[in-house]
């Protein structure tokens, strides 16, 4: 009896070890590699290819990234923190550049960023790879923060016909407010609806 739990465990060990699940066939174009069929070294001055974010950012968590044409530090170097931070920016925001590559740099803020807000960014002139091109003139953009909204606003059932002028109102917004300045800056309009 033993012997025969013994061997129906083993066998459904032995069969729930069996991979039987197979991945579908890849299908499409085979993937292209940036930069595929370049020179391996790129001539000419060091210069900024690809910025991120640009523009309105859909929320207040943002990871700043620049790619840059060459290599600007040596792979040995690549997961160190930047020495010198090479990007700048205003307001100024606590945080920690680093390289993801030797052409590209990262920058994630410390706390999520301030809503309503824009950012502006630059690499400065100067900056040298590691074939010793420099970069000829600053790169600026900017970027602006979600802008606060109201997402929800809540009115008590038995309120939504009958409400008094000193009615609560809950209001949900998409980001952390100041309850007191919300307050100051907040006004309740009655209308009336169309053709009563």
């Amino acid at each position: 009896m033993r012997k025969l739990a013994l061997l129906t465990a083993l066998a459904i060990i032995g069969l729930s070890c069996h991979d039987s699940y197979h991945l579908p066939e890849v299908k499409g174009p085979p993937l292209s590699v940036p930069g595929a069929g370049k020179k391996a070294v790129e001539e000419g001055p060091l210069k900024v290819v690809y910025v991120s974010p640009r523009g309105k950012t859909p929320n207040r968590h943002v990871q700043v990234t620049v790619t840059f044409n060459k290599p600007v530090v040596p792979l040995a170097q690549v997961e160190k923190r930047a020495k010198v931070a090479p990007l700048v920016i205003e307001p100024a925001v606590p945080g920690k550049q680093r390289w993801l590559s030797s052409r590209t740099l990262s920058f994630t803020p410390d706390k999520p960023l301030f809503g309503s807000r824009s950012y502006r960014l630059k690499v400065k002139a100067g900056l040298e790879a590691v074939d010793g091109s420099k970069l000829d003139a600053d790169k600026s953009w900017s970027f602006e923060t979600v802008r606060l909204k109201v997402t929800r606003a809540y009115v008590p059932y038995n309120a939504r016909r009958w409400a008094s002028p000193r009615q609560k109102l809950n209001l949900y917004f998409n980001q952390p407010v100041d309850p007191q300045r919300a307050q100051s800056l907040l006004s309740f309009v009655a209308k009336p609806r169309q053709g009563q």
